[in-house]
């Protein structure tokens, strides 16, 4: 490749990059089976990452008895999949507790590196758009094969 010309960029961005630009948006999506990252009963596809090296998972993340998964918000850290994904469409139900506001949520994508807080990653930020009632998005990525 002559200098220059990935412009500081690594292998798999410039790979993200071309199949962004040669991906059909008119196309029909091909999606593969999908995936339960969470069923309601446990976290056995996630991990996690908090600023206090101390607190554990359940310090931070529960599951109620309606299996909605609910987050302190403290100490400072994310949940991700052990696995990763290079095409997906993601959907999500969220909503925040009234009675303490919205806060600071999102869905990180495409994280890349080490964990920290915060990793680099694309967030899709969480807010709430009709209180109380619950919310639902969709994020799509990559092409149109489903696949990790």
């Amino acid at each position: 490749m002559p200098e220059g010309v990935a412009m500081d960029l690594s292998s798999q961005e410039l790979a993200d990059l071309v199949a962004f630009l040669v991906h059909d948006p008119m196309a029909s999506p091909t999606l593969g089976e999908p995936i339960a990252l969470f069923d309601g009963s446990g976290m056995d596809a996630w991990t996690y990452h908090l600023t206090d090296g101390a607190a554990s998972m359940d310090d931070v993340w529960s599951i109620d008895n309606d299996g909605v998964l609910i987050c302190k918000g403290n100490p400072i850290g994310y949940i991700r999949t052990h696995d990763q994904y290079t095409n997906f469409v993601m959907e999500l139900d969220w909503r925040f507790d009234p009675a303490k506001g919205a806060g600071n949520s999102g869905v990180l994508l495409r994280m890349t590196g080490e964990d920290k807080v915060w990793p680099r990653s694309m967030e899709a930020a969480a807010a709430p758009s009709a209180w109380p009632r619950a919310t639902r998005s969709r994020w799509a990525s990559g092409t149109t094969t489903a696949s990790r």
